[in-house]
C-alpha cells in the first residue's frame, strides 16, 4: 500500500537508542501522522505527486548484459546493480556507461554463494555484499575481495544499508511458515523480536539494537500441506523492513502499527500510527511504508491470505490537508512529452525498488519498450530510446522524481 504524507522538518526528540526489553506503544498524542483504514478514503491519481522522469538507456555489449538486475545505488556519479539468477554486480556511470562488472559467486572463503542484497558505502568505495548465509562479503568497486564481516547465530538479515563510519543498520526478517510443524529449538529461540540493529562494518557483529522491540512477528511465508500429494505448498511475499530517505531510515515492519523515522545521530522517532491494529484482523491487513519525500510518505496495504496476498492497494497522503487519498491509477503517470508505465513494474518478483533523494528508480526490460512502441504507447523521449535499440540490450533506468 503506498501512503503519501507531507513532512515539513518534523523531528521529536527520543532518548539515545539503546534497546531494552519492552513494547513501544504509541497513542495518537505521540505520533505526528494517523491513518485509519476503516474509514471511506477518497481518491486521487498518482499523476499529482510525480514531478518528473528521466530515462538512462543502460550500455550493451556482448560481456555486458544484466538481465532480470535489482538497482541498489544510485547517485549522480555512479549506478549500482545486481543480478539475481547469476549473482553478477554491475556499476554503470550516470550517463549509463559501464565502469566495472564482477562476480565472486562460489564456495571459496572470498565468494559468496547467492546475493541477498548489497549497500554501497560510497566514502570508502566498498560493496557490502549480503549473502545467502549469515554473512557479507566486502568489495572494492572493482571487485577486489577486503573482508568478510560473520553475523551471530540464528540472524537471517534481509536488509542491510551503510549507515555511518562504522556502522551498518541491519533489518532481520521472520519468515517461519506460519502453518508448518517444523520449528526447532533454535528456531524458537529466534523469534526476532528486536528486528533492526547496527552491525559492525569491521566484523560484522551485532553493537547496538534499535529501540523496537515486537512481541509478535508476522511471518512473510505460508505453509499448507497439500495431502493429496504429501507435500508442503509454500507462498511467500516480499516486503521491505528499511527504505532510505535521504540521511534518514523509514522502519517498517509488518507487525508494528507504526511507522519510525530514524536519523543518522540513531534518533527514533514515531512517525505514523495505523488503526485498527494489524493484529485485530483475520486476515491481518498489512502495510508496508515505501517511500518518503519532505513532502510525501508512500505506503501500500495489502492482505496476509495466500490467496490475497498479490492485490496490492496503495494510498496517498498530503498532511497540509490532514487527509490521504486511495490512489486511482499507480500503473500510468502521463507528464506532457514523457510517459512512465510502471512505478512498480515488477512488485512480486524482484521486491523492493530503489528509492532516495525524492526518486523511486527501477528498470524497464528492453522488450517491453520495444512492445509498448509498437503498440503505440509510447511518445517523446521514451519513444525515442525504444527506436534506437534492440529487444536484447539492456534495460533502461528509469528515475521518477516525486515532488
Amino acid at each position: 500500500m503506498l501512503l503519501i504524507v507531507k513532512i515539513k522538518n518534523i523531528f521529536l526528540c527520543f532518548p539515545f537508542l539503546f534497546f531494552f526489553d519492552a513494547d513501544i506503544k504509541n497513542t495518537s498524542e505521540d505520533v505526528p501522522f494517523m491513518i485509519n483504514f476503516s474509514q471511506n478514503i477518497p481518491g486521487k491519481y498518482i499523476t499529482d505527486i510525480v514531478e518528473d522522469t528521466k530515462f538512462i538507456p543502460l550500455e550493451t555489449s556482448d560481456e555486458i548484459l544484466i538481465g532480470i538486475s535489482k538497482v541498489a545505488y544510485v547517485s549522480d556519479k555512479i549506478i549500482i546493480m545486481y543480478n539475481f539468477r547469476e549473482s553478477s554486480i554491475f556499476i554503470f556511470n550516470y550517463e549509463g556507461k559501464i565502469i566495472s562488472n564482477f562476480n565472486h559467486r562460489g564456495p571459496g572463503p572470498m565468494e559468496y554463494s547467492g546475493i541477498m542484497g548489497l549497500t554501497y558505502d560510497e566514502v570508502n568505495k566498498e560493496i557490502f555484499v549480503l549473502d545467502l548465509i549469515p554473512r557479507a562479503n566486502v568489495y572494492s568497486e572493482t571487485g577486489q575481495y577486503k573482508r568478510t564481516l560473520h553475523f551471530p547465530e540464528n540472524t537471517k538479515f534481509k536488509e542491510i544499508y551503510n549507515f555511518d563510519e562504522k556502522h551498518l543498520l541491519a533489518y532481520d526478517i521472520y519468515d517461519i511458515g506460519i502453518n508448518w510443524n517444523l520449528s526447532t529449538e533454535a528456531d524458537k529461540k529466534a523469534i526476532y523480536n528486536k528486528p533492526y540493529a547496527f552491525l559492525s562494518k569491521t566484523d560484522g557483529s551485532i553493537t547496538e539494537y534499535v529501540n523496537i522491540n515486537l512481541s509478535q512477528r508476522i511471518s512473510t511465508l505460508h505453509g499448507s500441506e497439500d495431502k493429496s500429494s504429501q507435500t508442503i505448498r509454500t507462498f511467500g511475499f516480499i516486503t521491505c523492513g528499511i527504505i532510505k530517505s535521504g540521511s534518514d531510515f523509514l522502519l517498517t515492519d509488518i507487525a508494528s502499527d507504526t511507522t519510525y523515522l530514524l536519523s543518522r545521530n540513531k534518533k527514533l522517532t514515531p512517525l505514523i500510527l495505523r488503526t485498527p491494529s494489524v493484529h485485530d484482523k483475520n486476515p491481518q491487513e498489512l502495510i508496508s511504508a515505501t517511500f518518503r519525500t519532505d513532502n510525501y510518505i508512500l505506503i501500500r496495504k495489502w492482505l496476509n491470505d495466500s490467496n490475497d496476498a498479490k492485490k496490492f492497494t496503495d494510498y496517498v497522503f498530503d498532511i497540509s490537508d490532514n487527509l490521504f487519498y486511495k490512489v486511482k491509477d499507480f500503473n500510468i503517470v502521463d507528464l506532457g512529452e514523457k510517459i512512465t508505465r510502471f512505478l512498480y513494474p515488477y512488485p512480486d518478483d524482484c521486491g523492493c525498488d530503489y528509492y532516495d533523494n525524492g526518486v523511486i528508480v527501477n528498470l524497464w526490460q528492453a522488450f517491453d519498450l520495444k512492445i509498448m512502441l509498437e503498440q503505440g504507447q509510447l511518445k517523446g523521449e521514451l519513444k525515442n530510446i525504444a527506436m534506437n535499440i534492440n529487444e536484447e540490450d539492456n534495460p533502461v533506468l528509469v528515475i521518477i522524481k516525486i515532488k
